[in-house]
């Protein structure tokens, strides 16, 4: 009787135990989510998917995440869920990181590059027009993130290599 009842009590506690150790899955899933808070709408995500998804709660939590509706899978329900917000939906090995990483690396290098032609003494004309150009890769790095929640690995290196260019012609 021991036995039995040790035999029922561990199955329990393995299907107690299975959503928790749950792998990341691709879906499709089929969602009808309210416009809520960014924190709410990924832990609802992550619950949903079993996904891990890293986040800043302090710092972003509070953004509205949009209504989102219909069958979709894993990587564009996190898309969706961000877009029109400012921030970035990435995947590495082992979670989903939803942050603004790339544009703050981006825009340390924009700034340093900024502080480089201010610190060179340029002639107006030409300090003017590298201001510019680095304002404008600035603001394609945010619209690309505004517009589909991500910047692609050909955006990135386009735009690396605008600033990449720009670092050389201050160099001049």
């Amino acid at each position: 009787m021991r036995y039995l009842l040790a035999l029922v009590l561990s199955s329990a506690g393995l299907l107690v135990a299975a959503p928790a150790a749950a792998a990341c899955t691709s879906g499709p899933f089929t969602v009808d989510w309210p416009a809520q808070r960014m924190d709410e709408r990924l832990q609802a995500l992550a619950h949903t998917t079993g996904c891990f998804v890293r986040f800043d709660p302090a710092r972003f939590g509070a953004l509205p995440a949009p209504r989102l509706r219909g069958r979709l899978a894993t990587q564009a329900l996190l898309v969706h869920s961000v877009r029109g917000t400012g921030l970035e939906a990435n995947r590495t090995r082992n979670a989903w990181h939803v942050d603004r990483a790339q544009q703050d690396r981006f825009g340390q290098r924009i700034a340093s590059l900024s502080r480089t032609i201010d610190a060179r003494h340029l002639p107006p004309h030409r300090a003017a027009m590298l201001h510019r150009d680095l304002r404008r890769v600035r603001q394609a790095i945010a619209d690309e993130v505004r517009t589909q929640g991500f910047l692609s690995a050909a955006e990135r290196a386009g735009h690396t290599r605008a600033l990449d260019a720009a670092a050389a012609r201050i160099a001049r």
